[in-house]
């Protein structure tokens, strides 16, 4: 398979959300450090410090390992039971966070991170109306698309309050911390206030 079938493959049967930034992305097939190489046997240097980064580089050898290891005791449990590196990330996160933080949610997108984000703000203000930023990407939820600033991606009629701003002063609401408990090791997302 060539990356054009892909690409037209990629149309066919995904959802139209699930949209490329290109009219012709690359086709990726395998990464290593700040290498990625595509489906046509080009490679090129990665660049792309956005959605669903990890900052490691591709196929870290320390971090494959990590996972390696976890996938072999345990690959997931319901949130009702607690696990051994859920609380060691957790404990850890209180210690290397600024703040009183003590508490942790952890998820396993940045779009539950911002239903989450969200939910804790009115929470805590008693506000029900919270401020996004124009531009921005919150997620494919439909609460996660409501806030999303970036008109290709609010395929639905917006269903809160939200005030699009330039500023980044102004944001109410907050992404969560996120982590992902693999092996006593944690990837971590935070933004500020």
């Amino acid at each position: 398979m060539d990356s054009q079938t892909v690409r037209q493959k990629h149309k066919e049967f995904l959802f139209p959300c699930v949209a490329n930034y290109y009219a012709e992305p690359v086709v990726i097939t395998e990464a290593h450090g700040s290498t990625v190489k595509d489906l046509d046997g080009r490679e090129y240097l990665d660049f792309f410090g956005g959605i669903l980064t990890a900052g490691i580089g591709h196929s870290h050898p320390e971090f494959v390992k990590r996972i390696q290891d976890q996938v072999a005791r345990l690959v997931h449990t319901s949130s009702v039971y607690p696990t051994v590196e859920q609380v060691a990330v957790a404990e850890r996160l209180t210690q290397i966070t600024p703040g009183k933080l003590k508490k942790s949610f952890f998820t396993t997108s940045g779009t539950e991170a911002d239903e989450t984000a969200v939910m804790l703000a009115k929470i805590y203000t008693g506000q029900q109306e919270i401020i996004a930023l124009r531009h921005s990407y919150a997620g494919r939820s439909q609460g996660a698309i409501a806030i999303t600033g970036q008109q290709p991606w609010r395929i639905l009629p917006t269903q809160m309050p939200v005030s699009n701003t330039h500023s980044r002063l102004t944001v109410t609401a907050v992404r969560s911390v996120s982590s992902i408990p693999i092996a006593g090791s944690a990837a971590r997302r935070t933004s500020t206030t």
